[in-house]
Formats: C-alpha cells, structure tokens, sequence
C-alpha cells in the first residue's frame, strides 16, 4: 500500500468494540479502561500506510464519555495516532438499546458533546431497508448528522453500500452514484464502501480469493467520477440543503420517520415552486422530477457561491433519463461543471438559464469569486424597482 500511494485504516490495534454486541453497551468503561489505551498508545508506532486506528463501531452514547476521555488520553501520549470512530445510522428500531438514549438526534448531540474527534462518520446502506422508507432514512439520517457537523465545525464522512444482503441484488452504478452523491448534496467529505473484500453479506468488489467481481468495475468508475470533481467541491463549505420535485412516491422520501425514534419533526421539505439560494432562483427540472441541492460557500471566505445540484429522481434504477434544468442566477458569469469537465449553459433572453442532466448525476453551478452582483437583495420598493446589492469587492461598502 505504501508502494501504491495507498492509506489504511488498521483495527484491532487500539482497543474498541462493536455496539451491535449490545452486552457491552454502558460497560466499555470496565472492559476498555484507560490502562488498555494507554498501553497502546505508548508503544505503537505508525506505519507509513497507516492513516488511522479504529477505536470501536456503533458504539452506544452511554460509553462516549469513556471513549472521549480514553481518545483524549491517546492523543496525549502519541499525538501521532489518528482515530477512526463509526457511528449508526438512525434505523435501529429499538434506540435504547442500540443508542443508548431515546431518540437518534440526542445521540448525535452526545457524540458532539464527548468525543474529542473533528467529524462524524456512520454507516446506513439504503439497499438493504425497505423501498421508500430507506431512502427517507437516507436523507433524514443525512439532514440530522449534516447539520451538526456544520453546528460544530466537523467533517461529514459516510459509509455507503456496495455489497448486498442477497446474492440476486444488484447494486448498479447508478445505485453507488445515488448514495455518493446525494451524501455529497449534505457536504459529505469523504466516503468509506462497504464491503470491498467479504466482511459481511455477498457481492463484496472482490471475492475471498482477491478475484473482481461486477461491482469492481462500477465503483471504479464512480470513484473517478467523485476524485475528478473532488478539486472544485472542496473549494466549498455545505451551507444547506433544498428539496424541489418530490411528489407522489419521491413525497414519501422526505418524510419524517413516524415512529418519533429519529427524533425531530420533518426536516426535509419539498419547495413546490422550485429552489431558491443567496445567488440561484427558481431551480427546477422541466419534468417537474426531484432535485436535490446542497447551497454552499467558498471555504476562504470569499464571495464565490456554489449549488451542488443532484438529480434524485432515480434511487432504484428503475427509469433513468435527461431533464433539463432551468434557473436563475444573481450574476450572469455562473459557470456549471460536473466530473467531466464544463456544462453547457444555455441562457434565455429572459436571463433564465439551463444544462442538462442525467438521473442519479450531478452538475455543480459555481458563481465567481468576485461577481458584479453578489446576490438578490428583496422584490423592490414602492415603485416596483427592483434592487441588487453591488459590490467590487467583499470589504467595501455595498450600494444601490
């Protein structure tokens, strides 16, 4: 791995235990004491391909005031360590159990509030829950985890599927494209397949004996279509995400969980007159089908907007197809990409403009840095004149 430019995550080198083994939640005190951490901690050294060590899975929010106290512990005595730390998704249906609290929301605000670690990862595979109501956990898991990394200044990793409980499922790659991308529309950061080699389920990427199966083609494929993008994206911070388009079945993946165990009311919503942002009006396909949208902002700090547009409409890949996407932008100088390269924008006399775009694909609209017309400013005065904000540059004073 060294060789190839590669990092792993090593486990069973820190303690750590799974959460599934739900005998041990509130116990990892008195199983994993301090001794055991600083006893690794003070004899281990990195290799070169190691980037991290896992410290324990799906662990409850009982034992995170333990881990926080044993990481910080680690850190302390070998400030080369970096922890990796997995967390669940919301679709345990017994949260005390599981959770160690009663609802999904609480755990992840415990999760912030003890352990010392500047992100927050879990797992959810969708293909592997019921239609519907697993691409509804996808996004609510999504909203809730994806609010308070940006609430606590952490980084968003996700654990997506790319084996399956039942040799006779098939995990497309507009399957892998649905998960990566719609994870990417809430500023997922990094993404971590499960399962490359067999751990757990069936059609891993490769068999027991190393050889490729199906699906090594088709994550190869999208992770170079994710590493292509990957340099404009991370120029952006995820701000929020916009629903538009969810109607009739897409309505039930929105909703919010009904047996109250995530927590928190509705937090996804469908705009039904399309997607408004600081820079970009009106967003919404032809088709009227779903779009999802992360809205962010340039990680210096300068006055460049971006909208992560993602078309949602096809999580089973069942039906893919083109639509065309229409908006409105603050500024007319908006640039569209997506993996390979610029996107035609066609632009009316009316100032609306449109690109295309492919189910399960994304297109990534990019106001510049320094435009004319950094945003909408109201509807007008009186007099029905309307008014912008116009400003050079980000410190001076805007006029009229």
């Amino acid at each position: 791995m060294r060789r190839l430019g590669l990092r792993a995550i090593s486990s069973h080198v820190l303690p750590g235990e799974w959460g599934g083994h739900t005998n041990v939640n509130g116990k990892l005190a008195t199983l994993l004491p301090l001794s055991k951490f600083e006893e690794v901690a003070r004899r281990l050294t990195r290799h070169p391909a190691e980037m991290m060590f896992s410290a324990g899975d799906e662990n409850s929010a009982l034992d995170f005031p333990h881990l926080g106290q044993a990481f910080r512990r680690v850190k302390e005595l070998n400030p080369d360590i970096a922890i990796y730390f997995n967390l669940h998704p919301s679709t345990q249906v017994r949260p005390m159990l599981y959770f160690g609290v009663e609802i999904y929301q609480r755990y992840i605000e415990e999760y912030c509030r003890h352990i010392p670690l500047d992100y927050i990862c879990y797992d959810l595979y969708m293909y592997s829950r019921p239609r519907n109501w697993g691409v509804a956990r996808l996004y609510e898991n999504f909203r809730i985890v994806a609010d308070a990394c940006r609430d606590t200044h952490r980084k968003f990793w996700f654990v997506p599927q790319v084996n399956t409980t039942k040799a006779e499922i098939d995990i497309t790659a507009q399957k892998l494209r649905y998960q990566a991308y719609a994870a990417m529309a809430f500023g997922a950061e990094r993404r971590i397949w499960a399962c490359w080699t067999p751990g757990w389920w069936t059609n891993n990427v490769l068999t027991i004996a190393g050889e490729k199966t199906a699906q090594y083609e088709r994550l190869k494929t999208v992770n170079l279509e994710i590493r292509r993008l990957a340099p404009r994206y991370m120029q952006f911070i995820w701000k929020d995400t916009h629903f538009t388009g969810f109607t009739g079945i897409a309505a039930k993946w929105i909703e919010s969980d009904p047996s109250g165990k995530v927590g928190v009311p509705q937090v996804n919503f469908n705009r039904p007159d399309g997607i408004d942002t600081e820079c970009f009006r009106d967003l919404k396909s032809d088709d009227g089908l779903p779009l999802v949208a992360g809205e962010m902002v340039v990680r210096d700090g300068g006055p460049a907007r971006a909208l992560f547009v993602f078309a949602a409409d096809d999580p089973y890949d069942e039906k893919p197809r083109t639509r065309l996407v229409r908006f409105r932008a603050a500024t007319g100088n908006v640039s569209a990409f997506d993996p390979d390269g610029p996107v035609a924008l066609s632009r009316a006399a009316d100032g609306t403009c449109a690109f295309e775009i492919q189910s399960s694909h994304v297109v990534m609209l990019i106001a510049p840095r320094n435009p004319q017309v950094l945003c909408f400013a109201g509807k007008g005065d009186a007099k029905g004149r309307m008014f912008a904000i116009i400003s050079s540059t980000p410190h001076e004073k805007p006029v009229r």
